[in-house]
């Protein structure tokens, strides 16, 4: 089961990873206001986020877990601010607000829990990195 929630969350960063590249290049003109030229940006922090703490969680790297940690704010940020940036960025509906708050609780709940998931492929059951020698206790 944890091998599988590891495969999972390398190919959720992998993936968004590159979507996001993509989409990030590809709608960087699409903006008509700054708050959709700053989704374009994030979108495209998370591909590159994504691909690199993808690459460093199949290869079980410490540092990961900080490039996991940016994914998850650059996705949150992306789809709380696209919820509203592109369709109502006065907040004149009312449905505008739930919209915001169920873009920010998803995306919050599934980026914690790829953060969880690289925290704990990246340490060994000593506290340690995987890599890392522990340290010797003197006697």
């Amino acid at each position: 089961m944890r091998k599988a929630v590891w495969l999972l969350a390398i190919v959720l960063l992998l993936g968004t990873g590159v979507i996001g590249i993509y989409n990030g290049v590809t709608e960087v003109t699409q903006g008509t206001n700054a708050l959709q030229r700053s989704v374009t940006i994030a979108v495209f922090l998370y591909g590159l986020f994504g691909i690199a703490g993808g690459a460093g969680l199949a290869l079980r790297r410490p540092w990961s877990l900080t490039l996991t940690i940016a994914w998850t704010v650059a996705v949150v940020y992306a789809a709380s601010v696209a919820s509203f940036a592109y369709g109502d960025p006065t907040f004149s509906r009312s449905e505008t607000g739930a919209g915001v708050i169920g873009a920010f609780a998803a995306t919050a709940l599934i980026g914690a829990l790829v953060v969880w998931t690289a925290r704990s492929a990246t340490r060994s059951s000593t506290g340690n990195s995987p890599n890392e020698i522990p340290e010797r206790r003197a006697k």
